[in-house]
């Protein structure tokens, strides 16, 4: 053993509480033992020739400790901050394409930007160092493939609320006439489709609104086409509803809802008093020969 100093990241005080334990140890056995040589002893099982060699070198260690550079700063606040910047950017730049789609590829490309390489992995330290507890095997030509999803998956849930933001910025006016219309056609479609799921009741819940929601969203594809190609139309107290700018917001509503459940909530019950009435419901439009 002489010769391996196992002193690893052990101070002086840590040192002294070691001694010490020592010595109660001993003492408890019956042995007698002062502290001087309970330090002898801890000095021998670290494998220095006595404690004043020991004592030096853990001072030593413990300067160069007080002065070495601080670790790198956790980039990942800053990667969040560029999440975010990125969901906002992506209301302007995205063309023909539907909103949501663009969010996610601009926060694909920041994500890609963030993990370019090694390095800049590395400046993630608190991800980095669960990644690696959870993932430390992944082959090196995954690895960065691997910590990039890893990344998406914890990251991507904290910027909800920006996500939100920007969805109900463009759903707005449009979210509870949609989603009406919507439920209004899976009624004239589906005789089972009960009151008791509507989104019309007075005393709408936030837990009614998200089943109401999530039966919506698992039909209203097919619904909107057929009622499209058969003739019907919704109409509201403010007006017919426009089945093409519905069939467009859908995708953008659905990712509202799954990322600001609330917010979409809210946004629902403020704009459904504006449209229902008398005059509301489904009529069939027979169309010229």
């Amino acid at each position: 053993m002489s010769g391996m100093h196992q002193h690893a990241s052990m101070t002086s005080e840590q040192a002294k509480s070691a001694a010490k334990n020592i010595k109660s140890r001993l003492e408890a056995l019956g042995v007698e033992m002062s502290i001087g040589h309970a330090y002898e002893a801890l000095a021998g099982s670290k494998g220095y020739a006595n404690w004043s060699t020991m004592k030096a070198n853990l001072e030593t260690t413990s300067a160069k400790s007080a002065t070495a550079v601080p670790p790198a700063a956790d980039a990942t606040e800053d990667l969040k901050e560029k999440l975010r910047e990125a969901v906002r950017f992506a209301s302007t730049n995205r063309g023909n394409r539907p909103l949501f789609v663009e969010i996610r590829h601009a926060l694909y490309r920041t994500l890609n930007e963030a993990t370019a390489d090694l390095d800049a992995i590395q400046t993630l330290t608190g991800p980095f160092s669960k990644f690696l507890d959870r993932n430390g095997s992944v082959a090196g030509g995954s690895f960065v493939e691997v910590f990039r999803g890893y990344l998406g998956k914890q990251l991507i849930p904290q910027i909800a609320d920006t996500i939100a933001e920007v969805l109900a910025g463009e759903t707005k006016g449009n979210l509870a006439q949609t989603l009406i219309a919507v439920e209004l056609l899976l009624g004239k479609r589906f005789l089972h489709f009960g009151r008791e799921r509507t989104l019309l009741v007075e005393d709408l819940s936030f837990e009614k609104f998200i089943a109401c929601c999530d039966y919506i969203m698992s039909n209203e594809r097919l619904t909107l086409i057929e009622a499209t190609r058969a003739g019907y139309v919704v109409r509201f107290a403010n007006g017919e509803i426009d089945p093409t700018k519905a069939a467009q917001m859908i995708s953008s509503i659905e990712h509202l809802i799954r990322h600001g459940p609330r917010l979409a909530f809210e946004m629902f019950l403020s704009e459904r008093s504006e449209i229902i009435g008398r005059e509301m419901g489904v009529i069939h439009r027979i169309h010229a020969a």
